[in-house]
């Protein structure tokens, strides 16, 4: 996979004087445009207003048009090694676990927007590898440390990880500092997150900044094997609309990935603010191109801050 070039985020249209977007997505972009640099504002528009109308797409499509295994539509940029697209295209990437129909392999739809901007949509097959490591404990990483729920009268806080970091953790989870605790908080089990108590819990802390996930923003994340992995977010899951979706997780693929023993770790941007925590790699393939691993995925926290009412913290 080549990498994301950030000259890609110069090519794409400017920003209407007035958004063609939904109220809650025009509330959205509100929020995103007080955390996101200037450079990334008209990524995180299109992703918004291409993610509307590829739901209106999907809506469409007849029942024989997507195919039985279909997972999830993803906006940003797409692959040059994969599809048939010249380098910084933006676009949809249709993922699913079964092969693509002939059709869907020879045709490329477009997307049409105010009946000039043209974003085209492909189809990949996609399979998914969490990165827990069996060899090592807990087998995965923490994040950062999190309350959910803060709204309601009793807070639940905690390790923020992934989900699968602790799902065989019946009773307890052990800590490399020696710390012990337990799951307090779940999204669902649609959304990879959890919230771990311990018993050595986080005294000084301070709050992070959520930034949003938009294709071309650049992040990293630490290693449990020590290291830091450098990455560029390529494209971002469509929710429907829907931000607080406990069934549809906002997650986004990066251009590069970690290892088994990286789920649960914390993606944060240049600046330092919480982008999201790391799930694992995807594997992916085209009618243009063979399996190869592909990137890293990761779960936004703009989305668990809405869905949980969660806080983070250093």
């Amino acid at each position: 996979m080549a990498p994301v070039d950030p000259h890609w985020l110069e090519g794409l249209p400017p920003i209407p004087d007035s958004w063609q977007l939904s109220d809650e997505n025009a509330a959205r972009l509100d929020r995103m445009m007080g955390r996101l640099p200037s450079q990334l504002r008209k990524s995180a528009y299109w992703t918004l207003r291409v993610s509307e109308v590829t739901n209106e797409y999907i809506a469409v499509i007849p029942a024989e048009g997507l195919t039985p295994g279909f997972q999830y539509a993803g906006v940003g940029f797409l692959d040059p090694d994969l599809d048939r697209v010249d380098p910084g295209t933006f676009g949809v990437i249709m993922y699913s676990t079964v092969e693509p129909t002939e059709q869907q392999e020879r045709d490329i739809a477009v997307l049409t927007i105010e009946e000039r901007f043209r974003f085209p949509v492909v189809w990949r097959t996609v399979f998914f590898e969490e990165h827990v490591s069996v060899t090592s404990a807990p087998g995965g990483s923490v994040a950062c440390w999190a309350r959910s729920r803060i709204k309601r009268p009793n807070p639940r806080e905690g390790w923020l990880t992934a989900a699968h970091v602790v799902r065989s953790s019946r009773n307890n989870a052990v800590f490399s500092d020696g710390g012990v605790g337990q799951v307090v908080d779940q999204a669902s089990v649609c959304i990879d997150a959890a919230v771990v108590s311990t018993s050595q819990p986080l005294t000084n802390r301070s709050k992070l900044t959520v930034t949003p996930a938009v294709p071309g923003l650049a992040v990293s994340f630490p290693q449990l094997a020590g290291g830091t992995v450098s990455a560029t977010i390529w494209e971002v899951a469509s929710t429907f609309g829907q931000l607080s979706s406990a069934h549809f997780p906002l997650r986004f693929a990066m251009d590069t990935q970690g290892v088994p023993g990286d789920s649960g770790s914390l993606i944060s941007s240049t600046h330092g603010d919480i982008v999201g925590i790391y799930l694992g790699s995807y594997t992916s393939s085209s009618a243009q191109a063979v399996s190869y691993p592909t990137g890293g995925v990761g779960l936004s926290a703009e989305h668990l801050e809405a869905l949980m009412g969660m806080e983070f913290y250093s």
